[in-house]
């Protein structure tokens, strides 16, 4: 396999990398995502995940530069990002009871070539997260265990969360942070 960049300081995305090659470096992007009002949510991310990428391939002429984002959005209240404290993660977690997250990963390869042609494939992948009911109750526990510091959503699937859950509809992998088995087809098509 090619030389490969992970162009992402995420700990999780590199444990999950590494289950499809070991051959590869992390060279975090340093592109400021800048959102433009004109574009929709869908055409805002691919250009951020692409520029990410693009950013650090520029520097690294070909070797295959891997750039992944993840994104949830509520059912009914839009966007979600890392919960800013306490309370809002409460907010967060409580208005999951009985609806759907989609998770939205936005998966880009870059190489540059000779003469400084760009290689480039990019994909989005949704996964639907379907919760049961969660009370005050249920969220007081949940905030104890500190799932809520640090995570996009105010949670870690994989663990207290995960009784919550009612059912996912797509990959499972998409919401831990990269889906590798969609990443491992792309590569090999690249």
């Amino acid at each position: 396999m090619e030389k490969i960049i992970l162009a992402s300081q995420s700990p999780r995305r590199k444990i999950l990398l590494k289950n499809i090659t070991e051959n590869f470096e992390v060279i975090p992007s340093n592109f400021d995502e800048i959102w433009d009002e004109n574009k929709n949510l869908e055409e805002n991310i691919l250009d951020f995940s692409e520029w990410k990428a693009f950013y650090v391939a520029k520097n690294n002429i070909w070797k295959i530069v891997i750039w992944c984002d993840t994104f949830p959005v509520h059912s009914k209240n839009g966007n979600y990002f890392k919960p800013k404290d306490l309370d809002d993660a409460k907010k967060m977690l409580l208005s999951y009871s009985n609806e759907v997250l989609s998770v939205f990963s936005w998966i880009s390869l870059v190489k540059i070539l000779e003469n400084w042609e760009v290689k480039k494939i990019s994909k989005i992948v949704e996964t639907k997260i379907f919760w049961w009911k969660i009370t005050e109750n249920d969220v007081e526990k949940w905030l104890e265990k500190n799932e809520w510091q640090g995570r996009s959503w105010g949670f870690s699937i994989e663990w207290f969360s995960l009784q919550f859950v009612k059912k996912i509809d797509g990959c499972f992998l998409n919401i831990v942070w990269l889906p590798v088995n969609i990443l491992k087809n792309m590569l090999e098509g690249f």
